[in-house]
């Protein structure tokens, strides 16, 4: 509590991670391209699709326009079919998941961490234990919580609003709209770490990602053509990872 005065509700025990950090999505990114187009060898062409590969480190984009380079590393984010699945098979090891998230009005007070709740020790494979077994006996997870595989991660945004999430879904296909029991638990669980009425909620939305469906891996990486790499599966690491994930990727492209 002294670490974050703001969560003033009910708990019985935190762990804090002190090289925890945020990143702030809707300005990180053009911050990004920003200091990118300050190269002569960086160009950003947006509204594009790879089509076709059409020979080693050559691609074609769906305006007819062939692209050459030494490395091409395809970045598909949650867009596995099409060229990907020509390309890497049918057996790629990673899955389409689809969440549901929202974000508040400003919190009036710093919320100085981020904050998850035990469903996150539920829900990753690393923890699995016989602690995690305990707990699951003496408290077991809410019936909405388990429906939709959730758990609690809060963040607190440069405006002071707060994004909150999050669920997940693997069946396809998936559902076009959003649900709503979800949401009531979310703010349900984060009212009871404030101990105060959660802000008014400004955005709803859902949203699909791949993820590996091996939990030890971070990505998937694969050569899936000569001079063509696939990169792709990070799950809900890919907004932070990112970097890490262009600089692993760099580090071990066969040039």
């Amino acid at each position: 509590r002294a670490l974050n005065p703001a969560l003033r509700g009910a708990f019985d025990a935190a762990l804090h991670c002190e090289r925890d950090a945020a990143v702030e999505p809707r300005t990180a990114q053009l911050a990004l391209r920003a200091e990118l187009l300050k190269s002569p060898n960086y160009t950003f062409l947006p509204g594009r699709e790879v089509r076709e590969v059409t020979g080693a480190g050559t691609v074609r984009d769906d305006h007819g326009e062939v692209h050459a380079a030494d490395a091409v590393v395809l970045c598909t984010g949650a867009w596995l079919g099409g060229l990907v699945r020509e390309l890497a098979g049918p057996d790629l090891p990673v899955r389409r998941v689809r969440l549901q998230m929202m974000q508040t009005d400003p919190l009036g007070e710093p919320l100085p961490t981020s904050v998850a709740d035990a469903d996150s020790f539920r829900y990753y494979p690393a923890y699995a234990s016989p602690a995690l077994d305990e707990l699951n006996a003496c408290s077991p997870q809410p019936e909405t919580a388990a429906t939709h595989r959730m758990q609690l991660l809060m963040v607190q945004r440069a405006d002071g609003g707060l994004t909150i999430g999050d669920t997940h879904e693997y069946e396809h296909p998936f559902a076009f709209d959003t649900v709503e029991e979800p949401y009531e638990h979310l703010a349900g669980v984060v009212e009871s770490l404030l101990g105060r009425p959660l802000p008014r909620v400004r955005r709803r939305w859902a949203g699909v990602y791949a993820q590996c469906t091996d939990p030890s891996r971070v990505v998937h990486r694969q050569q899936v053509a000569d001079g063509v790499w696939l990169v792709t599966g990070p799950g809900g690491r890919g907004m932070t990872c990112s970097p890490a994930i262009a600089e692993t990727t760099a580090d071990e492209l066969d040039w």
